[in-house]
């Protein structure tokens, strides 16, 4: 589940192209990394601010949402067979 995966992990990077969507800061470590590459926030900014040691990225520029996309179809050309 999202949930599950979202509370393993260090680095969380949201892409939901949704103003509806909230990730549930209740699932996130500590010291974890957030980067939202969507244009809407994934996050309750202010829920965020509440956490130990949170970092979070709220907006990213084009080019590394770009470069992120290139990453990623490499990456399942790679492994997905």
């Amino acid at each position: 589940s999202v949930q599950s995966c979202v509370e393993e992990s260090s680095v969380v990077v949201t892409a939901v192209p949704s103003s509806t969507f909230k990730l549930s800061s209740q699932w996130l470590q500590d010291h974890a990394t957030i980067i939202n590459v969507a244009s809407e926030p994934n996050v309750d900014e202010d829920e965020l601010r509440k956490l130990n040691n949170v970092t979070y990225f709220p907006q990213i520029g084009k080019v590394t949402v770009a470069l992120l996309e290139r990453n990623l179809i490499q990456l399942h050309q790679r492994y997905s067979s």
